[in-house]
């Protein structure tokens, strides 16, 4: 991420630079819903976001700023906790995961997230029909 161009292109859909996202971490903008708010990056289809908060994450490390590794607000936690929270705690399901270890009612970042966890453990559908 730190070779990349301040003009290179982050966000596609609204046409968001990397330059215009360091200068959004550095007014304040330290978490991704800050970030969105800010600059409009990953507010349309979302594909933007996990280079997004690379991006935020590298400058605040530049700044000399803490740098929160949790997979989302609603999970105190990085990808391989929850994996181990997952298949310790036998969880089966996004609902039970947050209701455990969790708080509020999840985003497009932790949902697709725990999915691919409970399909990996489980090795079932993780849709109910």
């Amino acid at each position: 991420v730190d070779a990349l161009p301040d003009s290179a292109q982050i966000c596609s859909c609204n046409d968001v630079s990397k330059g215009a996202l360091c200068q959004a971490v550095c007014a304040g903008a330290t978490s991704v819903g800050a970030l969105k708010d800010a600059t409009k990056a990953g507010t349309s289809c979302g594909g933007c976001v996990p280079l997004m908060t690379q991006v935020m994450k590298a400058e605040m490390k530049k700044q000399g700023l803490a740098v929160n590794n949790h997979i989302c607000e609603h999970f105190p936690y990085w990808r391989q906790e929850l994996y181990h929270l997952v298949r310790v705690g036998r969880i089966q399901s996004f609902d039970a995961l947050l209701e455990a270890h969790g708080s509020g009612m999840g985003c497009d970042i932790c949902k697709p997230a725990v999915a691919s966890i409970l399909a990996s453990c489980w090795n079932d559908f993780v849709l109910k029909k």
